[in-house]
């Protein structure tokens, strides 16, 4: 008979609540750049959820109209997603604002970088230009960035 391992229940929720590693992980200096950057260079830029929102939303239009196009200006849109993401990732700290709705059309936009992924390896004959990786990285950064969000409802509960 296998006597499987049993953890104290306290101890287990204690760890998933308050985990053991710094929530600036890694590249969290790339996130803060973005945000630098996104200040520099649009005019409109507002650290808001509705800037946020309203420009994740205009990205979203633009990268389904080139769903299938895998061109220089598919990945200068990627690019600038992935510069979105990461940016929205640094305003989420230390901050309160309501992001779900943001959150929302940001779960749209890596839904369509899914299924571009999947219709890319779907092809048979791969071209030079392979943006595969840009776009799971941008899909992770999206997933990043909303985990910020989930991060704060635990904190909140």
């Amino acid at each position: 008979m296998l006597e499987a391992p049993t953890y104290d229940e306290g101890d287990v929720l204690e760890a998933f609540h308050t985990p053991r590693f710094n929530p600036w992980i890694d590249d969290s200096e790339e996130a803060r750049e973005a945000l630098e950057t996104l200040e520099e260079e649009d005019t409109t830029f507002e650290c808001t959820p509705m800037y946020f929102e309203r420009t994740a939303e205009w990205k979203l239009r633009q990268l389904r109209a080139a769903s299938t196009q895998f061109d220089y200006g598919a990945l200068g849109l990627i690019e600038e997603i992935h510069l979105l993401s990461c940016a929205i990732e640094w305003a989420k700290h230390e901050s309160h604002n309501h992001w779900s709705r943001c959150d929302k059309v940001f779960v749209e936009l890596r839904d369509c970088l899914l299924g571009m992924i999947e219709f890319k390896i779907a092809q048979e004959d791969r071209d030079i230009m392979s943006i595969e990786e840009d776009l799971f990285t941008t899909k992770t950064r999206i997933e990043r960035s909303l985990r910020m969000t989930s991060q704060w409802r635990h904190q909140a509960a």
